[in-house]
C-alpha cells in the first residue's frame, strides 16, 4: 500500500483554521499555569504564602477560566473527533 498526500482542493480549510484557533487557546490556558509555577520559589512553597493577587490578575484568571478552558478544550475535542470521522468515511 502506497501512501499518498491529500490534494490541496480536498482539504477542508475551515476546519484547519478553527483547529488552529483552538490550539492557540489551549496554549494560552497552559501559559498561565507555566507562569504561575515559574514565579514560585522554594520558600514560598514551604511557608505556604500565596502570591499577591491584583485586580488584573483576577480578571485575567476569570477570562482564561471562562473563555479558554470552557470553550477551547471542547472545541478542539470536537474537531479532533470530526477529523477522525472524515478520515474514516
Amino acid at each position: 500500500m502506497k501512501h499518498q498526500s491529500i490534494a490541496e482542493q480536498d482539504r477542508i480549510h475551515t476546519l484547519d483554521i478553527i483547529r488552529g484557533i483552538a490550539i492557540l487557546g489551549i496554549a494560552m490556558a497552559n501559559m498561565m499555569h507555566f507562569k504561575t509555577l515559574a514565579d514560585l520559589d522554594m520558600m514560598t512553597m514551604i511557608e505556604g504564602r500565596g502570591l499577591p493577587e491584583a485586580t488584573l490578575d483576577a480578571l485575567s484568571s476569570l477570562f482564561i477560566t471562562f473563555f479558554v478552558e470552557g470553550k477551547f478544550y471542547p472545541m478542539f475535542s470536537l474537531l479532533f473527533g470530526l477529523g477522525f470521522y472524515i478520515f474514516l468515511f
